[in-house]
This record gives C-alpha cells, sequence and structure tokens, in this order.
C-alpha cells in the first residue's frame, strides 16, 4: 500500500478523492446554475436599458430656475 500511496497515508488520498467526487457532482450542476440565471440577468438588461433611456431623457429637461422674490425666514 506504501508503494500505491507513496508515502502520503491512505487517509489523505482517501480525502482527495472524497474532494475530486464533490467536485465531479458539483461540475455536473454548472450548466443548470448558467442556464437558469439567464433569464434573470436578461431582466438585469432590460431595467439597465430602462434606466438608461430615463438619464438620456433627463439630459434634455432644463435645469430649474431659481426664485429671487423669495424672503429668507427670520
Amino acid at each position: 500500500m506504501d508503494a500505491l500511496v507513496g508515502g502520503f497515508g491512505a487517509i489523505v488520498v482517501l480525502i482527495a478523492a472524497l474532494l475530486a467526487l464533490v467536485v465531479c457532482v458539483l461540475w455536473i450542476f454548472v450548466p443548470f446554475a448558467v442556464f437558469g440565471i439567464k433569464p434573470i440577468l436578461t431582466d438585469i438588461r432590460n431595467e439597465l436599458r430602462r434606466a438608461n433611456t430615463l438619464a438620456e431623457e433627463a439630459k434634455n429637461v432644463p435645469p430649474p430656475v431659481q426664485r429671487t422674490d423669495v424672503q429668507p425666514l427670520p
């Protein structure tokens, strides 16, 4: 057994194997996560376009006029 594990010990090899198994199982779920988030990203993109449109419209609004006939409070 020592020649197989190379002096690391059976426990280290077992932990590495379990970690590799966990990574493989998680890797199977990655495509589902990517395609699951796609509608959310589409909603974010649409809101960003709407915010950009509102910002462009706000550029065309004239600045407020300051009134000079208002007296300060005593």
